[in-house]
């Protein structure tokens, strides 16, 4: 029965209803109320049937529901009708949306570089990000003397390669097949890890290419004023640290000219650490360099979402389940004068 049909059939049904309640209102015997009760339970059945059609004529070709995106984790299925498209002859296919969403957040929640890039989706291959450079041909303070010819806006463009990230995990049968297991969520947050490993690494690739770290030096708190006073004031507002445990553990031994800890301590739902009053962030991929300045100038850029293939077969003899997934994204860094570097010895 169509739509059309069915919502006829319940107008019937509910008029019905309210006609036979309204004519015993005052006398409702129990053979009555069953009658009620039947008709309430055909409506019911009715609305179901709704619900089921309406859900089939509005998903949308990213969505699925979970029994079906089940099925081909469990490897149980190739593909996904309605839901998946084949990106090549390698059987992988592309995420439903709210399994790509998963995987982005995992990246992001870490607290490390990731974290205060600026995300940026795109569907080209290689994205041209426009940017503006102030150009002055003379030196020292313009006055309202100079020709305005000698202070030029220039539009510049950064291009950064979409390249493809890929990643695998091995997963045991028995967590696969467990029904009490949430499978997609427990997929999404192991390749976000795995990617977040290797992202972050070509993040600090991408920074290195525009900003050269101070040569190697011991921590001193000197050296900490001296990055803070190193990025330009329209960057400041904007600023946090970015290091590696080993490098934040040297820094927290600081003291400041007062004799006070460096790192300032934040307790609340999590704990949060801050120097000069920046928000401090750990990401190992930083390495033996400290990072500081306005980390929204660093452009990650990807495709919004994420191909997978389910290997159920490579890793039977550890009775697991290969998952392997792809990811398109790629780095760049805006400026030299919005983020500087130490390394440390």
């Amino acid at each position: 029965m169509n739509h059309k049909k069915l919502n006829a059939k319940r107008e019937v049904l509910v008029s019905k209803m309210q006609k036979f309640v309204e004519e015993r209102s005052t006398n409702m015997t129990e053979e009555a109320l069953e009658e009620v009760r039947g008709l309430k339970r055909e409506i019911d059945a009715i609305d179901a049937q709704l619900d089921v059609k309406v859900l089939a004529e509005t998903r949308s070709a990213g969505d699925t529901d979970d029994s079906e995106f089940r099925s081909f984790l469990r490897g149980e299925v190739r593909a996904i009708a309605g839901n998946s498209n084949a990106s090549g002859a390698d059987g992988k296919f592309t995420s439903p949306d709210d399994f790509s969403q998963k995987l982005f957040t995992e990246m992001t929640k870490s607290n490390g570089i990731l974290t205060v890039a600026q995300m940026f989706a795109t569907s080209s291959n290689v994205l041209k990000y426009p940017y503006t450079n102030d150009a002055t041909t003379n030196a020292g303070v313009q006055t309202e003397l100079d020709d305005v010819e000698a202070h030029k806006l220039v539009i510049a463009e950064l291009s950064i390669a979409i390249d493809t990230i890929a990643r695998q995990i091995t997963v045991s049968n028995q967590l696969v097949n467990d029904n009490q297991v949430d499978l997609p969520s427990v997929i999404a947050r192991l390749l976000g890890e795995s990617f977040l490993r290797t992202a972050s690494a070509k993040a600090f690739v991408a920074l290195l290419a525009k900003v050269t770290p101070t040569a190697a030096a011991a921590v001193t708190y000197d050296i900490l004023v001296d990055l803070f006073t190193g990025v330009e004031s329209g960057y400041l507002n904007n600023a946090s640290w970015v290091m590696s445990r080993a490098s934040f553990g040297k820094v927290m031994k600081l003291t400041d000219t007062t004799k006070q800890p460096v790192v300032q301590t934040h307790l609340g739902e999590d704990v949060n650490f801050s120097i000069m009053g920046k928000p401090v962030f750990i990401d190992d991929s930083a390495g033996a360099d400290i990072w500081f300045g306005d980390f929204s100038t660093l452009i990650f850029a990807h495709n919004g979402e994420t191909t997978l293939m389910v290997d159920p077969y490579s890793a039977s003899s550890q009775l697991a389940t290969k998952y392997i997934g792809d990811l398109r994204a790629g780095f760049g860094a805006l400026s030299d004068k919005a983020i500087v570097a130490q390394t440390l010895s």
